[in-house]
């Protein structure tokens, strides 16, 4: 009986403290519990050249195919065309059009290599739903090309695959966030609520030729989340929302598991609205976007690894950091 009784009480403990882990997930994160990390600063806010083009910026991602460069968009009802730039400087290269499909309402992109041919591809996410009236999202795979020598280049492109997927529950869900694990070969879908947000995934190995359903694969203690980007090199997973940016440590852990840790608070200087995240090729800065809004045009800034902290695997925690005095250039 005692045997019994003592097995029924570890049961009973291990139940308590897996819910007490599972509901974390269950609820928005206290910002103020979260001091921001001493390990990234500050360093430059650009505004962008040709800012009429892309006043409704949403989302960004490097370019693989030139180095220091980075790919933007406009969101719903835009042109369905990325724009190049250098965020250093805030210079305008050029556009990639991608003919056949429309902008209904682009949210994010990332790019990634192709696992067999090793070619560069941009995920384009059309995944906005304001209304909550689209039961099928899509996610559109290109390549990406090679960059002319010269500025403001047009290049026409054709989509390399079409991935339409619904969520399983709730097919009418508004998202603005992507990023891809390439080694798993799996693309990361969050939506966008009030309250905590879900992670959804689709299998990139999988041929796509009619509507799937995307994996469910936890929730997320965050709301509102905008961007997101994941860099394998360093296993580190960062979310931003009108308000803040977090950081995850994947470590070996999966995706579903990642939210159980708590986060770092990265520092960030205050935007109009918000939108885009991306790290830099080694994460050892990360690039913010935001639209235009508040008397101010759409700029892009970028926050650079101190270089006490650059040999530690893990962020640290710490005090607000101060803004740099000096604005030094992005050099990649």
């Amino acid at each position: 009986m005692k045997k019994a009784h003592l097995t029924f009480l570890l049961i009973l403990l291990v139940s308590i403290t897996n819910c007490s882990k599972s509901a974390k997930n269950n609820e928005i994160l206290d910002r103020n519990m979260f001091p921001h990390s001493k390990s990234f600063g500050f360093r430059f806010r650009q505004v962008l050249d040709q800012n009429h083009l892309y006043e409704e910026a949403s989302g960004l991602c490097l370019s693989n195919q030139k180095k220091g460069l980075i790919w933007i968009h406009n969101d719903s009802d835009g042109e369905n065309a990325l724009f190049l730039i250098n965020p250093s400087d805030g210079s305008y290269k050029g556009k990639l059009i991608i003919e056949g499909i429309s902008n209904r309402d682009w949210e994010d992109i990332c790019s990634s290599y192709d696992s067999t041919s090793k070619e560069s591809i941009i995920y384009i996410a059309d995944i906005g739903d304001n209304q909550n009236i689209f039961s099928t999202k899509y996610i559109y795979e290109i390549e990406e090309p090679k960059i002319p020598s010269y500025n403001d280049f047009i290049i026409k492109t054709k989509v390399k695959e079409i991935r339409k997927f619904f969520y399983p529950k709730d097919p009418h869900q508004d998202a603005e966030s992507i990023f891809i694990n390439p080694e798993e070969q799996r693309l990361y879908i969050i939506n966008k609520n009030e309250t905590v947000s879900s992670l959804y995934s689709i299998d990139l190995t999988l041929a796509n030729h009619q509507v799937s359903a995307a994996k469910f694969e936890t929730l997320i203690p965050l709301n509102y989340i905008t961007s997101a980007d994941y860099n394998s090199k360093r296993n580190w997973l960062i979310l931003r929302n009108y308000n803040d940016i977090f950081l995850w440590k994947k470590d070996s852990i999966p995706f579903d598991q990642v939210f159980q840790s708590d986060p770092i608070r990265l520092v960030n200087k205050y935007e109009p609205q918000g939108e885009g995240i991306c790290w830099n090729e080694d994460a050892t800065g990360y690039f913010t976007i935001h639209e235009q809004g508040k008397g101010m045009p759409v700029g892009i800034s970028f926050y650079k690894e101190l270089q006490d902290q650059k040999n530690n695997a893990t962020p640290t925690e710490g005090l607000p950091l101060e803004t740099s005095k000096k604005l030094e250039s992005y050099d990649n």
